[in-house]
C-alpha cells in the first residue's frame, strides 16, 4: 500500500477547532434552552455566524489562494496547460515517494496545481508556489481519466502512471480537478496535456 504522509499540525488543529466550537456552541444552546428562553436564539446566531466564518477559513480561502496561484502561473508561463487539482488520502493514491518533500505536501489532503508544458509535468502547491518538481516527458508512461466514485456521486480523476525511481514521485498517482469548471472539462484538459509533449515524445 502506499505510504501516506503524517498528519501535519495545522490540518489537525483546524479540524479540532472546528470539532471543539461546534461542540461547546451546540451544548450552549440546548443547555441555554432550558434557562434563558429567548436569549438562546442570539447564542444559536452567534453559533451559526462563528461556524460560517469557519467554513469560509478552511474551505473558500484555500480555494481562492489556488486560483489565484493559478491565474499568475498562467500569465507568467502563457504557453503551459495549468489545471487545478486536489489529492486527499482515502480516495487518491498519493503523489510522492517518502523523502524531505512530504512535508510540504501539508497534512492528508490539500490543493495541487498540474503544470504541463514541453519539459513535462511539474505538481506545484498553490500556497508559496511550491514546486515538487519535473517529471520529464521521458520519464511518463501514460496519463488517463478515470471515475472516483464515491457514496453521493462520481466525478473525475486524472491517474498517472510514470518511471519514478529517479523522482521523489510515485510510479502511479491520482489527482482529482477541482470545482464544477475543471471537473466538466476534465477530458479537455487531459488533451490539452498529452498535447504539450515535443513530437519526438512516442
Amino acid at each position: 500500500m502506499t505510504e501516506r504522509p503524517s498528519k501535519s499540525r495545522a490540518p489537525a488543529l483546524r479540524l479540532v477547532l472546528l470539532a471543539t466550537m461546534a461542540v461547546l456552541f451546540t451544548a450552549r444552546f440546548f443547555i441555554g434552552a432550558r434557562s434563558r428562553g429567548a436569549e438562546t436564539l442570539w447564542d444559536l446566531f452567534l453559533a451559526l455566524a462563528i461556524l460560517g466564518v469557519l467554513m469560509f477559513l478552511f474551505l473558500t480561502v484555500p480555494a481562492s489562494r489556488a486560483r489565484k496561484a493559478a491565474g499568475a502561473l498562467r500569465v507568467a508561463r502563457p504557453d503551459a496547460v495549468i489545471v487545478e487539482t486536489y489529492w486527499g488520502a482515502g480516495y487518491t493514491d498519493f503523489f510522492l515517494r517518502p523523502g524531505p518533500l512530504m512535508k510540504h505536501a501539508r497534512g492528508r489532503g490539500g490543493r495541487i496545481l498540474l503544470v504541463a508544458d514541453r519539459r513535462g509535468i511539474e505538481l506545484v502547491r498553490p500556497q508559496g508556489k511550491f514546486s515538487f518538481g519535473l517529471i520529464p516527458w521521458n520519464l511518463v508512461k501514460e496519463i488517463r481519466l478515470e471515475e472516483l466514485n464515491s457514496p453521493f456521486a462520481s466525478r473525475p480523476k486524472l491517474v498517472f502512471e510514470i518511471h519514478g525511481i529517479t523522482t521523489p514521485f510515485q510510479d502511479r498517482f491520482e489527482l482529482l480537478p477541482t470545482g464544477k469548471e475543471e471537473r466538466a472539462r476534465a477530458a479537455q484538459s487531459l488533451n490539452a496535456i498529452l498535447a504539450t509533449q515535443p513530437a519526438t515524445h512516442p
